[in-house]
C-alpha cells in the first residue's frame, strides 16, 4: 500500500519482509507478489537492473505456481521497463496489448493502483512509435498467447541486467564495470578457488 502513495522508502522494506515471510511458509503466490512489489519499488527508484531481476524471479515463481493472473502482471511490469527505451517501444506495445487481451479473457481488470503508471507507460510508447506503429504492435500483442507474451517479456531482462550503464537505468555508479563483470565471468583468481 505504501508504494501506491509513492513512498518507495517505506514500501521496499515492507516488500522485503513480506518476501521473507512468504518464502518461510512456502507461499509462492505471496512471494511472487512481493517480488513484483520489489521490482516496482526498484523501478520507481531508478534501478531498472534490480527491477528486471525481481520481475524475472517473479515470473519463475508465478510459472511454478500456475499463477496466470500474476504472469499477466509480470508482462505488464516488464512492458513498463521496455517502455523506457525507444528501441524496445514496439515490444512494449505488443506486451501491453497481450496483457490487455489476457486480462479481458480472465475478467481481471488492471488494479486501480497501477492504472496511472500503466497509462503513462503506454503514452510514452505511443509517443515513441506514432499512431500506426503503436496500433499495429498493440494488435499483434492481442493475438499473443500468455506464455508467448511471457517469453517475449523476458527478453527485456538482459537489456537491463547485462546492459552497459546508460542503456538501462541503474542506481549503481559502477554500472559499466558490473555489466562487464557479468559478461566476462569471474576473475581468474576466483576460478582458482572453485572446487
Amino acid at each position: 500500500m505504501a508504494l501506491n502513495r509513492c513512498d518507495a522508502a517505506t514500501a521496499g522494506p515492507l516488500f522485503e519482509q513480506s518476501l521473507a515471510l512468504f518464502q518461510n511458509v512456502g507461499d509462492q503466490l505471496g512471494a511472487g507478489y512481493a517480488l513484483c512489489g520489489l521490482g516496482r519499488v526498484a523501478h520507481r527508484e531508478g534501478d531498472d537492473r534490480q527491477a528486471a531481476a525481481h520481475f524475472e524471479a517473479a515470473v519463475t515463481i508465478r510459472r511454478e505456481a500456475g499463477d496466470r493472473r500474476g504472469l499477466v502482471e509480470c508482462v505488464e511490469d516488464l512492458a513498463m521497463l521496455a517502455s523506457g527505451t525507444r528501441r524496445s517501444a514496439p515490444l512494449a506495445a505488443r506486451l501491453f496489448g497481450a496483457a490487455s487481451a489476457a486480462r479481458g479473457v480472465m475478467g481481471a481488470p488492471l488494479p486501480p493502483a497501477l492504472q496511472g503508471a500503466y497509462d503513462r507507460a503506454i503514452t510514452t510508447v505511443h509517443d515513441q512509435l506514432g499512431d500506426d506503429a503503436f496500433a499495429g504492435a498493440w494488435a499483434d500483442g492481442l493475438l499473443l498467447p500468455l506464455e508467448r507474451a511471457v517469453a517475449e517479456a523476458l527478453t527485456v531482462v538482459p537489456e537491463f541486467v547485462l546492459a552497459p550503464h546508460g542503456l538501462g537505468r541503474s542506481a549503481s555508479p559502477d554500472g559499466e564495470r558490473e555489466a562487464a563483470d557479468l559478461l566476462d565471468g569471474p576473475p581468474e583468481s576466483d576460478l582458482m578457488d572453485m572446487p
